[in-house]
């Protein structure tokens, strides 16, 4: 599964992706399926990301470290098992919806991330662009409908067009990049420098300083005047 390796997985399925609940069963690391549904939503998963304690941890883990501008959201089917488009090779039931996130460079801090950049997540978004995905749906099933769109059920992040964060990234094995953690500690809006993620432990402040006071400054100059 093409997720990054050091994520404890934990994976929920419904009764309506049996196929889907076998294949992601047998993955050596997924534990604890049970069967959900989540409003008119199928909730297909659900991940323990990593959590870091310091700008140390989350920085040595990522591959990429910039902030950003979001200029568009996408949606596409890939293997989920190589993390390129499917075959025809490529089983049904490994056929998945993905979300790519198309963002300007703006600073890097680590990776040089230039020019206009885009990464990967699995699975759709809640409650936004409802027809792209439809559409992107329309590759794998005939008639689908907002029940088939998977999504985190843990979704504690928005990154909308047009705003700019502090990314973190990690490189999966097929080339592309995802977020890190996305639960609030890859996707730091920039506008509130010392506000600590959900868990209390990092702020765009922190992670851009273990790059340098120098980095901190520029940052100020830049954003903050």
């Amino acid at each position: 599964m093409i997720l990054p390796k050091h994520l404890k997985k934990h994976f929920k399925t419904t009764l309506a992706l049996l196929l889907s609940a076998c294949i992601l069963s047998a993955c050596s690391e997924a534990t604890n399926i049970d069967w959900e549904i989540s409003g008119d939503y199928l909730t297909l998963f659900s991940l323990q990301y990593e959590v870091f304690e310091t700008p140390d941890e989350l920085a040595d883990m990522a591959d990429m470290v910039f902030i950003g501008k979001v200029k568009s959201l996408s949606f596409e089917i890939l293997d989920v098992y190589t993390g390129f488009p499917p075959t025809a090779q490529t089983e049904e039931h490994d056929k998945m919806l993905y979300t790519n996130y198309t963002v300007e460079v703006l600073t890097s801090y680590k990776g040089g991330a230039s020019g206009t950049f885009t990464f990967k997540e699995y699975g759709g978004v809640r409650d936004r662009y409802i027809d792209e995905q439809i559409i992107a749906l329309m590759k794998v099933k005939e008639h689908p409908t907002i029940s088939d769109i998977p999504v985190d059920e843990n979704e504690n992040y928005i990154i909308e067009e047009e705003h700019t964060y502090l990314f973190s990234l990690y490189k999966l094995d097929s080339g592309s990049f995802c977020l890190l953690n996305p639960d609030k500690q890859s996707a730091f809006p920039i506008e509130n420098v010392e506000e600590k993620d959900q868990y209390g432990y990092l702020s765009v402040k922190d992670v851009i300083s273990h790059f340098g006071d120098d980095k901190w400054k520029e940052f100020e100059a830049e954003y903050m005047n």
